[in-house]
């Protein structure tokens, strides 16, 4: 376990311009974008939604103010973070255990008393958990600040409403959307952490184009043998598994994709629904996507690759 920390910390130091500043970066247009707003309404209309037509401010809807400002754009600003740090995870994962041979790194660290296993497996728990836990910490910072701005603003208006919208369930929104799905988001990318791994230990060049073209080698391959010779199989179905779970589990929701998933244990028909449901997971996580086969084989494959990237390392060098 000791082992283990050291390996972590050896990987956040190796790493940090790739974990930071991608969310320091986002976290800056936020802000910059909150005080813009904030003084195109001081300067336009002084907050029409308080003076609006003379109205005093003692009959304002005080809690139809607090939901606006509450409401916010914290989930624009999720997503913006989850680009981030999908895009900063395949840079990292797809060069992971490439660039150590890049550079001949691998020779010194073989050379001490680690073995591939650890360093493998820290490579992965370093992919798959500290930039996700990282871009919440980053959401939650902006989030916060973002909010204080905007109520500064309105505290110099004679409108104190730090308390009921920091206290606001809407303000949150967006943290408790990423801190629920984080499990479900766990299990799910453990294949294409997996399969990044595999394709970066086996390869020196290109990693990140052989990841994507990989897998739709494989499909096109296999539409043009049923083609061939009449094979009777779902295209889509199988596109979905080799190409969209092989490629793509990284990103956030990605398991909404699947209808077969969102019919049966999510009860949802349409794309609309899948829309809504984001905004209801905060208040009833679904753990039982857990009961579905498809995280469960992903989990168990996406194992199997990271094994056999842990052969691969040993016996390449």
């Amino acid at each position: 376990m000791n082992t283990l920390k050291w390996l972590l910390k050896r990987e956040f130091w190796e790493n940090r311009s790739l974990l930071l500043w991608p969310n320091l970066l986002v976290s800056a247009v936020m802000i910059l974008f909150s005080l813009i707003a904030v003084f195109k309404n001081l300067h336009e209309d002084r907050y029409a939604v308080i003076l609006h037509h003379g109205v005093p401010l003692s009959e304002v809807q005080f809690s139809d103010m607090t939901s606006r400002v509450a409401g916010g754009s914290g989930l624009l600003m999720l997503g913006f973070f989850m680009l981030a740090m999908v895009l900063t995870m395949y840079s990292y994962l797809s060069g992971a255990l490439s660039d150590e041979r890049k550079d001949r790194s691998i020779l010194f660290w073989k050379s001490m008393p680690v073995s591939d296993a650890a360093t493998v497996l820290s490579k992965a728990i370093f992919g798959v958990v500290v930039f996700p836990v990282t871009m919440i910490v980053f959401a939650f910072s902006s989030n916060l600040i973002c909010l204080l701005i905007i109520c500064t603003s309105y505290a110099l208006n004679g409108v104190n409403l730090f308390v009921p919208v920091l206290f606001h369930h809407d303000a949150w929104q967006p943290v408790y959307l990423a801190i629920f799905n984080f499990p479900i988001y766990l299990a799910w990318s453990v294949l294409t952490v997996g399969w990044l791994l595999l394709v970066s230990s086996s390869l020196n060049k290109r990693v990140g184009l052989w990841v994507v073209l990989g897998p739709v080698g494989v499909f096109f391959f296999f539409v043009w043998m049923s083609s061939q010779f009449g094979l009777d199989w779902n295209v889509r179905h199988f596109g979905y598994f080799v190409v969209g779970r092989l490629i793509f589990s990284l990103i956030p929701c990605g398991w909404l994709f699947s209808n077969e998933i969102a019919q049966q244990y999510l009860l949802i028909q349409g794309q609309k629904e899948k829309i809504e449901w984001l905004f209801q997971i905060m208040r009833d996580p679904q753990w039982q996507l857990f009961a579905h086969w498809n995280i469960w084989v992903g989990m168990i494959v996406g194992a199997g690759m990271i094994l056999a990237a842990i052969k691969i390392r040993r016996w390449r060098e």
